[in-house]
């Protein structure tokens, strides 16, 4: 009984195949990718290969020029069997080594007679040129490189999405068009959600933002990348919505919404008013930071080490392909990162006017809510100081949340943002043109739980937590203010 190795990767047309050749007293062995040929074609030892072109990790013709460079196998009949009907690879799948050039669907009939007389008469193709032996040991090894490659970064794809499935947050992936992609178990959860959710629905068609229009929010996100705390608010069937704080990061073809439900806080006011308890809060927790940056960090060291070490087009074509899936998933997780970090960050150099543009980058949306003008007069040469950037970040953020909201009753709303260098230190200035503090309460504002938004709608806890950052890094924070606005002056010994 003759043996047929036949490399098809779609079960379906195997079996079809397969049912043909047994019918006419073959046995069949299937191999469902390049390396599989490879590691079969040993012990099975078949009578004739049949080669679909089209596989996974090595192209059927690449397969047959490494059978063709061995001693061993260059004997072996070879005949490709593909469903491009347009003959592409004809001229390709010859010079490799290919006897003869099948296109899908086969004729029953001829097809097995025609596989009996190549067995039989050892038909072989003279056009073929083997490639040499280092050549194609090269090719075999740079293969199973990627192909164990795409393993590990499958692991680690399965890993994320299994860790993304068990956060609290709702974590929803939408196409540029925000029709749904993908969302965690964490929307399940929420009846209004599993209720009206239908598979590819528009994202907006069961959220709704709070005092933005979807227009203006696409537009945002479109200039900016990313959109931070934006309210957000999910009718259920009875009426009585769920809010939430949602952040928006586009990569280049999906958009990664993370929603932290507020619901509690909420309750019948403003949602903005909040933002100031959830400012320095991050999307994930440290622990995750660490389990998800590990695994990636490995693999973005392989894929730059075997970048230098490739130099054929198309495994380089295969290697560019799992890099733009793992700038997906690192895209991605520094999306859902947002300002977390660990809680040990130990401190190094920090630039205030990086640290400026980062938080408008994240936070532009809050701090121009209101058609606020941004003004910046920061000087390009700034000192340095020693600092923790997490901490800074929630420091210069809880600022220009308290400008927005100082000037929401403004005429011509405007916030400017000063850095320059003073007396050996680097000084950061946020004033506003609203109405400035009442002088009664001057000496209040630093007071834990003190707040003049009512106790309803902020903890009181922002500005004393800048005071305690400020003076953590043995800076000094004063401010002036009178009925013209009220200017917030930092000053940091610079390094």
């Amino acid at each position: 009984m003759y043996r047929i190795l036949y490399a098809e990767d779609n079960f379906e047309n195997y079996k079809l195949v397969e049912f043909v050749l047994k019918k006419n007293g073959f046995d069949v062995k299937n191999a469902v990718d390049g390396l599989d040929v490879i590691d079969k074609v040993e012990s099975y030892k078949p009578h004739l290969i049949i080669m679909d072109i089209d596989l996974p990790n090595l192209m059927g013709y690449e397969v047959t020029s490494w059978l063709k460079s061995k001693v061993e196998y260059r004997d072996i009949p070879v005949v490709a069997l593909t469903a491009d009907y347009s003959g592409n690879y004809e001229v390709v799948s010859r010079i490799s080594g290919c006897a003869a050039y099948y296109s899908k669907p086969v004729d029953p009939v001829s097809f097995a007679r025609e596989i009996k007389k190549f067995i039989e008469t050892g038909q072989k193709n003279p056009d073929a040129k083997p490639l040499s032996e280092q050549m194609s040991k090269s090719l075999e090894n740079k293969t199973r490189q990627v192909h164990e490659l795409n393993k590990q970064l499958k692991e680690y794809e399965n890993r994320f999405s299994g860790i993304l499935s068990k956060l609290s947050d709702i974590i929803i992936i939408t196409d540029r068009d925000f029709s749904i992609t993908y969302y965690n178990s964490s929307a399940i959860e929420k009846e209004a959600f599993r209720e009206h959710y239908i598979s590819g629905m528009n994202f907006f068609e069961l959220f709704s933002c709070v005092g933005m229009n979807t227009e203006e929010l696409g537009k945002k996100l479109e200039e900016n990348g990313k959109l931070s705390n934006v309210d957000i608010e999910l009718e259920s069937t009875g009426g009585t919505g769920s809010f939430f704080l949602a952040n928006f990061n586009l990569t280049d073809d999906e958009i990664v919404i993370s929603l932290r439900e507020v619901s509690g806080d909420v309750k019948n006011f403003n949602t903005m008013d909040q933002v100031d308890k959830m400012a320095g809060l991050g999307v994930i927790t440290s622990g995750i930071i660490h389990e998800i940056n590990n695994p990636l960090t490995a693999i973005k060291t392989y894929l730059e080490v075997l970048k230098m070490k490739t130099n054929d087009e198309t495994l380089r074509g295969v290697v560019e392909k799992i890099d733009t899936g793992f700038q997906t998933i690192e895209k991605l997780t520094n999306s859902l990162l947002g300002f977390a970090k660990p809680s040990r960050e130990k401190p190094y150099p920090i630039n205030i006017n990086n640290i400026v543009k980062e938080v408008m980058s994240f936070s532009e949306y809050e701090i121009r809510r209101g058609n606020v003008k941004i003004n910046f007069d920061m000087q390009d040469d700034i000192p340095v100081f020693k600092g923790t950037k997490s901490q800074i970040e929630q420091v210069v953020l809880n600022l220009l949340i308290n400008a927005n909201h100082a000037v929401s009753k403004s005429e011509n709303p405007e916030i400017t943002i000063k850095t320059y260098e003073e007396d050996s230190c680097t000084v950061f200035e946020v004033s506003d043109n609203g109405p400035g503090i009442r002088e009664d309460i001057k000496n209040r504002i630093f007071e834990p739980f003190f707040t003049t938004k009512g106790k309803d709608k902020a903890t009181g806890l922002g500005l004393t937590m800048v005071k305690q950052i400020v003076e953590r890094h043995n800076g000094t924070l004063g401010f002036t203010s009178d009925d013209k606005g009220t200017n917030f002056i930092i000053k940091f010994a610079k390094e």
